[in-house]
Parts: structure tokens; C-alpha cells; sequence
């Protein structure tokens, strides 16, 4: 995680823990000087765009009075949608039984992209069963994992 990641982590949590609301992801990066912040929120039931627009306002707020980004940037704040990603160990517990795919940063057990059922995690492993056999990915090895369909 990139220290500018991190630096909006640590002003946004607060902020999402007043408004009973999680951080999924945050998404930062630029473009011939211009950046791109893109933050998925959720919550119990579902995200509004009421929700979206008012952690917008507050984070815009508290970013403007940092130096944290220094160059221009366009703030997107949303909810994760129906292929939410799947990023913190409790997304695996929480979303056992749901389809995933997970895409791993290195070849496991010769493949490097898994489609199934999501059976949860343990020992520091994600749990999958895809065409009938039973997978353990390590979570060190996940490059990318998100919910198929949810």
C-alpha cells in the first residue's frame, strides 16, 4: 500500500466510522498530473447515492485542508456493485457460499485464475471449490479477487 493510500486511509476511516459505513477499497493513481481517487464504501443494506455524495463532501473537505495530494485529482466515491471486490480477509468469511474469482499474482497449482463457490478462510488461506475439487489459494498469492454475479 503506497504511502499517499495509506495517508487517506487514516483521514478517511473516522470519517466512515461516524456514518456506520466500511472501507473496501481505495484506489489512487495519476495521469500526466492530474489524479484519480476512487473509494468503494459499504454498509448494512445497501449504499445510497445520498451515502456516496455525503462521504464525498466530508472527504473533500478533510483532503483539502491536508497535502496529501498534491496535484489535481478527481474524487469518485461509490459502492462496490454487484462484482464487489473482494480485498480483507473478513470479505472472505463474510462472503462464504457467494461465486468469486480470484485471479493470483504467480502460477498455484498451475493456473493462475479460479472461478467457483467461495467456501470461506483459515490459515492465512482463501478456500475454493471449482469444478468439484477444493482449492486452498494463499492470500499472499491473490492478486485480485471479487464476487461473480453477487
Amino acid at each position: 500500500m503506497s504511502k499517499t493510500i495509506k495517508q487517506i486511509e487514516k483521514l478517511l476511516l473516522p470519517i466512515l466510522d461516524s456514518l456506520n459505513m466500511e472501507l473496501v477499497l481505495i484506489d489512487y493513481f495519476t495521469t500526466k498530473g492530474n489524479g484519480r481517487l476512487r473509494i468503494l464504501i459499504d454498509k448494512e443494506g445497501e449504499i445510497t447515492l445520498d451515502d456516496c455524495v455525503m462521504v464525498s463532501k466530508m472527504l473533500s473537505r478533510a483532503l483539502d485542508h491536508t497535502s496529501i495530494i498534491s496535484e489535481r485529482y478527481h474524487l469518485e466515491v461509490s459502492s462496490p456493485g454487484l462484482d464487489r471486490p473482494l480485498v480483507k480477509e473478513k470479505d472472505f468469511i463474510r462472503f462464504k457460499g457467494k461465486q468469486c474469482k480470484i485471479t493470483t499474482s504467480v502460477l498455484y497449482q498451475e493456473r493462475r485464475n479460479f472461478k467457483g463457490e467461495l467456501l470461506g478462510f483459515e490459515n492465512d488461506e482463501v478456500i475454493v471449490c471449482m469444478d468439484n475439487n477444493i482449492f486452498k489459494i494463499p492470500y499472499s498469492k491473490i492478486a485480485r479477487a471479487n464476487l461473480v454475479g453477487f
